[in-house]
Parts: C-alpha cells; structure tokens; sequence
C-alpha cells in the first residue's frame, strides 16, 4: 500500500514538474521574443511574477510598444529582448540616431561613428532630437598633417623625421604638422587637432555625453566640446552587479582565485590593500570569494564588465607597453588586467588611481618582483619565460603559416597540434568562432630539436576558413604541471 502511495505521489510530482517546466517555457519564450508572458501575474507597476521567476517591462513613452522587456531567475537576467525605435514604429530611419526625452534608439550608429574616429576614416551621424525639435547632422573627416606617418606594408624599416612641439606652438602648429579632425555640426565647422584631442564617451550622473576629450589643460580651455549626449538608462549599457572596494591600512595581496579555479580562465584573480564586495539586484551583497563560490559572477565577467564601462566612459584606461597590461580605473578602486611578456595574465582589483600621485597599482613593488605568487607559481612563470613563439617569416596566407617554438628551459615539454586564433576587435582579444565545431586535431607530441626549436606548419583553413583583414594571434598550449600558453601576433593584410 505505502508502495502505491509512494508511486503516486512521484508521478504527481513528476508532472507538476513538467507543467512548471512548460510554464517556464512559453514565458521564457515569450520574453526572448519581445512578447508579455503569459502564466505571471501583473503586478501595479509594469512588472510581472510568477513562479520562481520576474518579467520586468519597459514601455515607450505614451505608447503601448515595448521598449524593452527582461526575465530574471534567482538574481539573473535570463532572458532579454529590446526593440529600437524603428522597429517599434515600423520607421526607415536606421541610419539616424534618434534621442527623445534622454532615450536613444539606433545607438550602434555611435559605435560606428566612434571606430570611424579613431580609424580616421570620414564619418557622419545624423541626430534628430526629438525632445527640443533639433535635427543635427554632424560630419567628421580627418586631414593629416606634415608628420602624419603613412602605413608602408612594402618596407619593413620606415625612417621619420617627427617634430617635437614647442611650448609656443599654436593649436593651428599643431593642425600642421600632426593633422586634425574637421568637424563640421549644422555647418558650423571647428577643428581638433589629433595630437591632443580624441573623441570618446563620458558618463557623469547617467548622462552619457559623445565629447572631444583632452589631457592637455595647460592651454586655456572654457569647456569641453560636446556632440551630443543622451541618457545611460536607454542605452544598450548591461551592468547586472557593482563591485565595492574596502581599503585596508596593510598593502597586502590577497588570493581570491587560483590559475583554473573558476571558468578555465588561465590566470589568478587578487585583491591588493584592500577585499572587495559584490552588490547584485534587491541589494544583495556578498564578499567577492562567495560571488564566485555561489556563482553569481565569473572571473571573466568582471573584466568583461570593466571593458563595457571603459565603453561608456565609465572608467578610464591606461596601456603598458611591457606586452599589453591594462588599468581600468574607476573613482574608487582599479582593476589591472596583466599581460606581461614572462607570462604573468593575473587580474588584479585594488587601490584607486589618484591624479598626479603616480599611485599606479602596476607599479607596486609586489606586483613587479611578482612576491604574491606560490611557489609553484613563480616556477610556471620561470618556465614560461623561456617558451617562446614565433612565426617563420614570410609563411603568413589567409590559411596558414609556419610557426617556430623555441624552449631552453631544460625541461623535457612536449606539444600538440592544438592552437586556437584570436582577432583584436575594438582594442580586446576574442577567440574566433570555428566553421567546424566537430573538427579534431591528431594526437601527436612533438618534441624539441636539438637547436631548441620547433617548427610546425600550420594550416587553419578547415578550422577557421580564410582569415579576412585585421590583427591575430595563434595560440598554443603546454601541459607541464598546469596549462601554459604561448601566442604570436600577426596581421592579415
């Protein structure tokens, strides 16, 4: 008899679960289709519940379109879908930017507009500002200057004769001899010249602002010329938690994560002078190791995010030339995001950078002489130091190229034929996506010769297919207690 019972109540419980399930789906469904669910309950303001999950909805004003609509499950967004103004009114406007009450739709035209300017490639966006019944259209050109250095790709050794500026210069000396943008907004034209002005955005107070920047204030400046500006909460900006340094008086480093611990990310993750907390939706705060233990965040969404707020002005950066270490600095703390030459790709959150103090985390004298590491840490760096890769000269097709690894660490390492490539998009590494997702490499350890190299030839073609233009790198991998990687740069003309 307890049998029967035992049975029926399994099967009960069996198909709640499957009519949970389905519930979960036509809502979850719904949602990523930029639909109302169906199952959750509204509630008085434009949000719905239901069961174990939240649908939160955002409406044009004075409309019944959708702006933009996003499911969460225990703290995380599940599920999103957002709608741009054309899509919403059946417009034709996709090549205008269009900004009404502080809200902007097509904002991928920024995107553009802003790689153009940093390409020095001609560009033009038009704003309709609806809010004060404002059409702009602003076009920006580039004409170089007497210094402006051509790329020769036929000449390996290109010799210039750079002119340093003088303190006397004026802004059209410098217009001379380094070039300038000519911006031209409702046929008002100004000119910018490059050596001290880029274009970038600004976030102060949830107002994203598209300005000429400069870091040279020993000139008379009134104000910081603005293009446009429009409102944070309508952008296409995600930030799904807050991080929160607490400095301490000690300058100590402190583990969070070991090299693999989490995500299979290739590098360790430490807090410098200070622990850091996460804050997530409904004020739900936790220290940094639990995040990560409980699976709130990843390693890498936490350098994911610092690169979405350098986006957005957020944040400002700083580059290292010692194999392309960067600083991300927030008002209250930094993350550096090593990647020295020896092989040292650790993350590391600490002390905020103050103007004019040189108080830059990079140079801290534990992080130099690398003391935070183990034991075994500091021999695969050791190792690492004297891995190499090259690439063979003159081997580089759109499908393959000839790369040389060199070893005189003594060590008895062998390697694969595995490699990954990566192309730098917007100033970041990502891995390319191959067009065979079942292909297999040969398992084959090769050793080193007696000349300490190694020459393999490799062919991505079935991989990854022809590599259009732009700048890669090849990825190799060595086991020898614990994963290390060799990568090699190399462009694509």
């Amino acid at each position: 008899m307890k049998k029967k019972i035992f049975i029926i109540i399994g099967i009960v419980i069996v198909l709640l679960l499957v009519i949970y399930g389905i519930i979960f789906f036509v809502d979850y469904s719904n949602v990523s289709n930029g639909k109302l669910p169906v199952f959750a309950t509204k509630s008085d303001t434009e949000n719905y519940h239901g069961l174990g999950y939240n649908v939160n909805v955002k409406y044009y004003k004075d409309t019944n379109n959708i702006e933009k609509i996003d499911m969460s499950a225990f703290g995380k967004t599940i599920a999103r879908a957002i709608f741009n103004y054309d899509e919403v009114n059946n417009d034709t406007n996709n090549d205008i930017i269009i900004i009404e009450d502080g809200k902007i739709q097509n904002e991928n035209l920024l995107d553009t507009f802003l790689k153009n300017a940093d390409n020095k490639e001609p560009s033009t966006l038009q704003v309709n500002n609806i809010s004060n019944g404002n059409t702009e259209t602003i076009t920006l050109e580039y004409v170089p200057g007497e210094n402006d250095i051509k790329n020769d790709t036929s000449s390996e050794n290109i010799t210039v004769n750079s002119i340093a500026p003088d303190r006397n210069w004026t802004s059209e000396d410098y217009q001379k001899y380094y070039g300038y943008y000519k911006m031209t907004k409702n046929d008002k034209e100004e000119k910018f010249d490059i050596y001290r002005w880029g274009i970038k955005r600004q976030t102060t107070e949830n107002t994203v602002q598209v300005i000429f920047n400069t870091d040279y204030f020993k000139f008379d400046l009134l104000e910081i010329p603005v293009i446009f500006e429009y409102n944070l909460d309508s952008s296409l900006y995600e930030k799904t938690y807050d991080l929160t340094y607490h400095g301490r008086k000690d300058m100590g480093i402190k583990q969070i994560a070991k090299t693999n611990q989490y995500d299979n990310i290739d590098y360790g993750l430490y807090t410098i002078a200070g622990d850091v907390t996460v804050t997530v939706e409904q004020d739900m705060v936790y220290s940094l190791e639990d995040a990560l233990n409980q699976k709130i965040i990843s390693v890498q969404s936490i350098l994911d995010q610092a690169k979405e707020d350098e986006k957005y002005g957020i944040c400002e950066t700083a580059s290292y030339n010692d194999g392309g270490s960067i600083e991300y600095r927030y008002h209250d703390y930094t993350i550096l995001k090593l990647n020295k030459l020896d092989g040292n790709k650790d993350l590391i959150i600490g002390y905020p950078y103050y103007d004019n103090s040189q108080n830059y985390i990079i140079n801290n004298e534990q992080i130099q002489n690398k003391s935070y590491k183990d034991t075994d840490e500091k021999e695969l760096q050791d190792k690492y130091s004297k891995i190499s890769l090259s690439i063979k000269k003159d081997t580089i097709t759109k499908t393959g190229a000839t790369i040389i690894i060199s070893d005189i660490s003594e060590q008895e390492n062998t390697y694969g034929e595995w490699f990954r490539i990566d192309k730098k998009t917007n100033g970041f590494w990502e891995e390319l996506k191959p067009i065979d997702d079942n292909y297999v490499f040969t398992d084959i350890a090769y050793k080193i010769g007696e000349n300490h190299q190694l020459e393999m030839n490799t062919d991505w073609s079935k991989l990854y297919g022809e590599l259009e233009p732009g700048e890669y790198r090849i990825v190799k991998e060595l086991y020898d207690n614990g994963d290390i990687y060799l990568a090699v740069e190399f462009t694509i003309e």
